[in-house]
This record gives structure tokens, sequence and C-alpha cells, in this order.
């Protein structure tokens, strides 16, 4: 597992100038439903290397999180709700 100095120097990666070929492709593994959960996320770090750096297929993406943001559903409820008005 990574430490928090671990992850932490992950978050920093700069998308836009690290070397695309070394970021994980997502859709390349898969992890099996059926082992416990902390199995389950122990396999996803290890295959992911780093998790706010990756590709979906030949896309680079980098996620980040803010301490005091939105959590995901209400980010997604927003926008939904906008398009809706549109």
């Amino acid at each position: 597992m990574f430490s928090s100095n671990d992850l932490a120097a992950l978050s920093l990666v700069d998308i836009e100038s690290v070397d695309k070929r070394t970021l994980v492709d997502i859709t390349k593994f898969h992890i099996d439903p059926n082992i416990p959960l902390a199995d389950r996320m122990k396999q996803y770090m290890a295959d992911i290397r780093n998790p706010y750096c990756f590709r979906v297929g030949q896309t680079p993406v980098k996620i980040s999180f803010s301490p005091d943001g939105k959590t995901l559903d209400n980010a997604v409820k927003d926008y939904l709700i906008s398009m809706k008005k549109r």
C-alpha cells in the first residue's frame, strides 16, 4: 500500500507532462468482485500504480479531490439538473 506521503507525491503528477505510455490503462485489468473489499482495494492500488493519474484507453485522466468541495453524488446531481433545465 501507499503511505500518505506517497499518495501526496502521486497526486502532484502533471497530466500535461507525464509520459502517457507510463500510465496504466484501467480498461485492461479486472478486479475480482468475489474477493474481500480490503483485498480488492489492495489489488486496485497495486495494479493502478497511481490512483490520481491513469488512462482510459488512450485518454489520460487525472482526478483530484477538494477537502471541502461537493461530494461526487452532489456534483453529478447538480450537473444532471443543469442539463435538464436546458
